[in-house]
């Protein structure tokens, strides 16, 4: 694994800032530490109450709203936590926020990252969260081929481009699917998204690209019949310099594509055997 600052030691060196609801926000650039009064006036618990807020995703155990500040749009990923769920969800949300930042130390294209945040009652954290830019104008990449915006020959060289990067420095994203690769089509601009169970390895294990394009092709239902019927594997193959041969590279990927890993197995690299 590639060595990181622990997660306290990170928030140790962020502008702390507490809002008048107990709510503790951890802000990467001092100058947006302004916002904290904003976001703890925000009632994520009833976006239809608030006119500055729009809820994008939810789910049991995270919610993905839509902010407008005076800084700016940002968007807010929320972890409420029961008492069941502290520790895992809480976990989630830590390991996303150290993540995203090495990803971007890395020099890969994520979203940036402006704060994290936490929610008290009394002594309990009843919920975290992660403050991110917005990602406006941004698609997923299966959308804009659903859409007819993108080819599919252009969404998998985007695919290929993208999976290249993320081998080149270890970066074993776990969730690499298409719908985590958003695209801004006018510009073309990427950014890899949902870090939240990802680690990084170093040195950079060869199967690691592996495992990546078999996950990938997995999940890419839209895609699947052109990854294995055109050169799209090929086109991976020397654009991450591998330096197996590519057949056999293609028989390695479609084998670990039909497999079921479980997350856990996913996140312990291993030379494909059997």
């Amino acid at each position: 694994m590639i060595e990181t600052q622990t997660f306290p030691r990170i928030l140790a060196d962020l502008t702390c800032v507490r809002a008048l609801d107990g709510t503790r926000v951890y802000w990467t650039d001092p100058n947006l530490s302004g916002a904290t009064a904003h976001l703890s006036q925000t009632d994520f618990a009833h976006p239809s109450n608030s006119n500055n807020i729009v809820l994008l995703k939810s789910a049991r155990q995270r919610f993905i709203y839509s902010c407008t500040t005076p800084f700016g749009p940002m968007v807010v990923k929320l972890f409420p936590l029961s008492l069941v769920s502290s520790l895992k969800h809480r976990k989630y949300a830590a390991t996303e926020f150290v993540n995203t930042l090495k990803a971007d130390d890395l020099g890969l294209s994520v979203p940036r990252v402006h704060a994290y945040l936490e929610k008290r009652q009394g002594l309990r954290v009843s919920c975290v969260g992660i403050v991110f830019e917005e990602l406006q104008g941004y698609q997923e990449l299966s959308r804009l081929l659903r859409r007819g915006i993108f080819s599919v020959e252009k969404c998998g060289t985007i695919a290929a481009e993208t999976l290249a990067q993320l081998y080149a420095v270890g970066a074993n994203h776990l969730d690499g699917r298409d719908a985590n690769i958003m695209v801004h089509p006018e510009t073309g601009q990427i950014r890899v998204i949902d870090w939240q169970f990802a680690n990084f390895v170093a040195p950079r294990a060869e199967w690691l690209l592996e495992h990546l394009a078999g996950f990938h092709l997995q999940r890419s239902h839209e895609y699947r019949n052109y990854y294995l019927d055109s050169y799209w594997l090929q086109e991976l193959h020397a654009l991450s310099n591998h330096t197996s041969s590519i057949q056999l590279f293609r028989d390695r990927v479609v084998s670990l594509s039909k497999r079921k890993y479980s997350l856990g197995k996913r996140s312990k690299l291993t030379p494909l055997s059997g």
